[in-house]
């Protein structure tokens, strides 16, 4: 039997798009690589406003209990002179964004899928993709499930290239590390972007304690892996500074790699990818969800009201790569010029950057232009 939409990857982008397409009233298949009820990822995420908003009008609001809300960020750069506040009030809204566990939103986004008309595979690995006339089948070890539109929302990278070929990568040769460390200062809903010749750290409020994001080579990521607490929190202390005061009690810590990765087309006939499917990037300025739930934002708006028949034509898929363009590829080239414009060391950049970080701090226009981009993405109000 054919369905509506069929959704490979079951993390927060493909959940958000299960339930926004299973309530306008279409037939959806989710698979999932992982086994029922286990949610394994150490991860804390970073919900712009904008995302938190989407949710509200999605009518799924984001647990209050399980958010942390960011209300200001400051800017630095180890070493050097110059530094950027952004608030709340720049943004125009109570919180820049929200921190939340990644096992809190998986969670969360299931309950309120319980009673809606969607299939759910567990344990089911999605190895192929067919497309035969107007209809596109996954194939997996159990069988297959047939749709006018298949949508990749997982990151698996082999599954992605044999449909959409070979995506433009940058290794940026850095891993990051992350954990959370509970701290003398009270965080009071600052998050805090440091960077460093070898890359930015990022320690974001989290409940009663911070989560750390701490970048470095793959060679300096093991040796801190290695570590006893003692000396890992020694390190830090010294990395980021004393704005928190004296860091304890380290939780255990976990790391991946950093991959800019973008899948240059995203669409084929009746084959679309979104979210890590269709791009990574780098965690500095935590951008990465949001960009992906902006993509399911898209595809819920062109596909209510629709007919089945009319998901994944040309005409449906052309009208949305057009609308996501320039949206995702600012995003994309806005982190990873972040990335790369901070790392480089040449003669007399430390100090552009230190006047570019108080020029910013002192020109509240500018902030506001950056807080919207970060929150809402490009097109809003553009």
């Amino acid at each position: 039997m054919k369905n509506d939409v069929v959704i490979v990857g079951a993390g927060p982008v493909g959940l958000t798009l299960a339930l926004g397409l299973a309530r306008q009233g279409l037939g959806v298949v989710l698979f999932e690589a992982r086994s029922q009820g286990v949610v394994q990822d150490h991860r804390t995420l970073v919900l712009s406003e904008g995302s938190a908003r989407f949710y509200r009008d999605l009518g799924v609001p984001l647990p209050v209990d399980r958010l942390t809300p960011i209300k200001h960020i400051l800017v630095t750069q180890k070493g050097r002179f110059g530094q950027t506040h952004l608030s709340a009030q720049d943004g125009g809204a109570s919180a820049l964004g929200y921190v939340i566990r990644y096992n809190d939103l998986v969670r969360h986004l299931e309950s309120h899928l319980m009673g809606l008309a969607v299939t759910r595979y567990f344990d089911a690995r999605v190895e192929q993709i067919k497309v035969t006339g107007n209809v596109a089948a996954a194939h997996w070890a159990g069988g297959s499930e047939e749709a006018s539109l298949v949508i990749l929302a997982d990151g698996g990278q082999a599954l992605t290239e044999a449909v959409f070929g070979q995506p433009f990568q940058h290794a940026y040769a850095q891993h990051a590390l992350v954990a959370t460390v509970a701290s003398s200062e009270r965080h009071q809903n600052w998050a805090h972007e440091r960077f460093t010749e070898v890359g930015p750290i990022a320690l974001l409020p989290y409940e009663q304690r911070n989560a750390l994001v701490w970048t470095g080579t793959p060679h300096e990521t093991e040796e801190r892996l290695l570590w006893d607490e003692k000396h890992f929190l020694r390190e830090f202390q010294s990395a980021f500074g004393g704005r928190m005061g004296v860091f304890t009690d380290l939780s255990p810590r976990h790391y991946y790699p950093l991959t800019l990765k973008i899948v240059k087309r995203v669409a084929i006939p009746h084959v679309l990818c979104v979210g890590n499917a269709a791009q990574t990037m780098h965690p500095v300025a935590g951008q990465g969800l949001n960009l992906g739930l902006r993509d399911v934002a898209t595809v819920l708006q062109q596909s209510d009201g629709k007919a089945s028949s009319e998901l994944g034509t040309e005409e449906w898929l052309k009208r949305y790569s057009k609308v996501r363009c320039n949206d995702r590829y600012f995003g994309l080239g806005m982190t990873h010029a972040l990335v790369t414009g901070f790392s480089h060391q040449w003669p007399g950049l430390a100090q552009a950057r230190g006047l570019g970080l108080l020029a910013m701090d002192g020109l509240p226009w500018v902030r506001r232009w950056f807080c919207h981009k970060m929150m809402y993405g490009l097109d809003k109000g553009s």
